[in-house]
């Protein structure tokens, strides 16, 4: 039943397989909310609640705990479980469809209480943390288009195809509060192969859809991003905004110290890394406090820096016009060959296989 999900646990270094997606679990986790939303759209469409409960391993009252937290490795299982008591492949797509504001308490009141669509897509990337680690949306703007990308959701895995379905149709629902009910968006892209319900994309999205794509994401015109909505209530939208801020402030709080300090060196140029003393200053801690309360985690300073370098050569790598050369040498490595010693130890492959990967 879980063969799939087995495949998100991080390989040995001498692992020869490349992997065809790029999440990094072992530091995620996801809000409570989002099985919630699970549990819910699965009893709307006919399925058990309490089969889906009972085959996702949680307690029942775990469930109703709408400020818990739980591993990405057990939000998979829950996953899976939906999958199964469902029946429904396309669940991701019937969960976007069915997306309302209610499923992420207070990120989705305040997503929708925004004044522009602008202010709607800038909401969800800020606090996207609060509903899952790790797939944080990117909004780009280029001429006269916008998209919002999500560069980790890539690889033929159900996982990963469960969690764009319901990102983008959950965007094109953003999209359609403000450009009107029958909206289009110009482009709806998805990084991994068609899967054999491709049709049902196609009537949800109400047009042709890309697989296969290099990232998974959705085009629209940008001039949409300015359009407003007539019903808002600022110091309704101030009050949210207030409780959004809180709550990330706490989640960062309780971070273990691993993921901030991997927060932190995501900030810097990957030819820049800081010295372990630089980052002990700015978490306000001596050097040797940092080091032992590291070990205490079962980390390094020396591995996290390297994982940092790992996460942006690969997002490099990910880039079809970009070239092994190029990506040595904007990481700071004097050679080619340099960057190619140690991006195989990092992954196991060497840059060229990992590009080749599905």
């Amino acid at each position: 039943m879980l063969d799939w999900v087995d495949e998100y646990v991080a390989p040995e270094r001498s692992s020869p397989e490349p992997r065809s997606h790029t999440w990094d679990i072992e530091h995620m986790d996801v809000s409570m909310l989002m099985v919630r939303a699970l549990a819910g759209v699965i009893e709307r469409r006919g399925g058990s609640r309490e089969r889906f409960i009972q085959l996702s391993g949680l307690e029942a009252s775990a469930i109703e705990d709408a400020t818990a937290r739980l591993p990405v490795l057990t939000y998979l299982r829950a996953l899976d479980a939906a999958l199964q008591v469902s029946g429904d492949p396309a669940l991701g797509l019937h969960m976007g469809e069915d997306a309302s504001p209610v499923m992420f308490d207070v990120i989705g009141y305040l997503a929708h209480q925004a004044a522009t669509l602008r202010q709607s897509i800038q909401t969800i990337e800020r606090y996207s943390r609060l509903a899952a680690e790790g797939h944080d949306p990117q909004l780009v703007e280029a001429g006269d288009r916008a998209w919002v990308r999500f560069p980790t959701l890539r690889g033929n895995l159900a996982a990963v195809r469960l969690t764009a379905e319901f990102a983008l149709t959950g965007l094109l629902t953003t999209l359609r509060q403000f450009a009107g009910p029958r909206a289009q968006a110009t482009q709806v892209c998805f990084a991994y192969t068609a899967p054999a319900y491709a049709a049902e994309y196609e009537r949800v999205f109400d047009g042709p859809v890309r697989f296969d794509h290099d990232v998974t994401a959705i085009e629209f015109p940008r001039a949409w991003l300015d359009r407003r909505q007539t019903y808002t209530n600022p110091n309704l939208h101030a009050l949210l905004e207030t409780r959004a801020e809180r709550m990330l402030s706490q989640l960062e709080r309780d971070a273990a110290l691993t993921e901030r300090v991997l927060q932190l060196l995501a900030s810097y140029e990957p030819r820049a890394m800081p010295t372990m003393a630089a980052v002990a200053q700015v978490l306000q801690m001596s050097a040797r406090s940092l080091r032992r309360k590291l070990l205490a985690e079962e980390a390094t300073y020396t591995d996290l820096v390297e994982r940092t370098q790992m996460n942006a050569a690969k997002r490099m790598l990910q880039d079809p016009a970009a070239s092994v050369q190029e990506t040595a040498y904007a990481m700071g490595f004097a050679s080619p060959s340099a960057f190619h010693r140690a991006f195989k130890r990092w992954t196991g492959v060497t840059p060229k296989q990992f590009q080749a990967a599905p």
